[in-house]
């Protein structure tokens, strides 16, 4: 179940990922110019884009763990506190921790290749 709902997990995070806050593009290139932007502003747009990445991985997460959650009870005949007891709460923080280096990283992958 877990596997199964990242069909869902991946293209719901890759929409999320697309209204993130970013600059305005420019007439002149095709890529976001944020060094026009103030410093103060700069700092603000990409904590916002930061915050939102993280929320639309956290959003992943509990779709992931929504699909799986729902097939080990329908699978095992297992209550849904029984079940969220030992599929989900041991995982949270690890999950958090994931999420939040995936988003630092990958901004910070995205930013070289956009070089």
């Amino acid at each position: 179940g877990y596997l199964w709902s990242y069909l869902l997990v991946a293209p719901a995070v890759g929409l999320l990922h697309r209204f993130s806050p970013r600059p305005l593009r420019t007439v002149s290139s095709d890529r976001n110019r944020d060094e026009d932007l103030p410093p103060r502003r700069r700092i603000l747009l990409h904590s916002a884009a930061l915050v939102w990445d993280f929320l639309a991985c956290l959003i992943g997460v509990a779709l992931c763990y929504t699909g799986g959650t729902i097939q080990y009870c329908l699978i095992s005949h297992t209550p849904p506190v029984a079940a969220m007891a030992a599929c989900v709460w041991p995982f949270i923080p690890f999950d958090l921790l994931k999420s939040f280096l995936a988003v630092v990283i990958g901004r910070r992958i995205r930013a070289l290749l956009n070089r």
